[in-house]
């Protein structure tokens, strides 16, 4: 199985979940309160399907961009930014002398082989920021060298999404959620999910040493 079929069996997946989701009121009775207490559940979960995907997009990617063995010289401005934050935090105003000389050390080792990425649980973690909103998004789009210009229809959904993940997740037992805002969220997320893949898909099949060079 390749990278895209990686990715599309993935997304399938979590559609999959989503379906479950907006069904399962549906199948079985509830009282009102037990349908209060499941829809807004359920938007911790649709949340949670979302990061996943960006997660295992993100790892995915990775690993295809270690096994491309790409030199320095060959990568977008955008990705070596990246790829050095991931080793050492460049937002730093003032880093130490101990992570002024990680910098260099790291640089002297890249310049003279290709970009390898460790790939693990606190990069991933690092990548979502366990809030991934429509500017966390971009961004992350960003540092891969991917465009967000098709996507800007998914902000509001997607912030109001997080919004009130957030404060579900945190006991704000006021939030109300109706079956609507349920079925807006999932529809949001599953044609998200699926032009997110057309980005990573379209980047991976023009994908060369020389090409990657040039920015979206």
């Amino acid at each position: 199985m390749n990278i895209i079929e990686t990715l599309l069996s993935d997304v399938e997946w979590r559609v999959s979940e989503l379906s479950s989701i907006r069904g399962l009121p549906h199948r079985y009775k509830f009282n009102a309160y037990d349908l209060s207490f499941l829809r807004r559940q359920s938007i911790v979960s649709i949340y949670a399907i979302w990061e996943g995907f960006i997660k295992n997009c993100s790892e995915e990617y990775l690993k295809y961009i270690n096994i491309l063995e790409l030199g320095f010289n060959a990568v977008d401005i955008n990705f070596k930014s990246y790829y050095f934050n991931s080793k050492i935090s460049l937002e730093q105003s003032r880093p130490s002398k101990k992570a002024q000389d990680k910098f260099i050390s790291i640089a002297q080792n890249v310049f003279n082989t290709h970009i390898t990425f460790e790939i693990n649980e606190a990069l991933l973690r690092n990548i979502t920021s366990s809030n991934v909103n429509y500017k966390q998004l971009c961004k992350i789009l960003q540092n891969f060298c991917l465009s967000s210009s098709e996507l800007t229809k998914y902000e509001d959904l997607l912030n109001k999404l997080l919004n009130f993940r957030n404060k579900i997740a945190h006991g704000e037992n006021a939030i109300t959620v109706d079956e609507t805002e349920i079925s807006d969220f999932i529809h949001t997320i599953e044609n998200l999910m699926y032009d997110c893949l057309i980005e990573f898909e379209n980047k991976i099949n023009n994908f060369t040493n020389c090409s990657y060079a040039s920015h979206i």
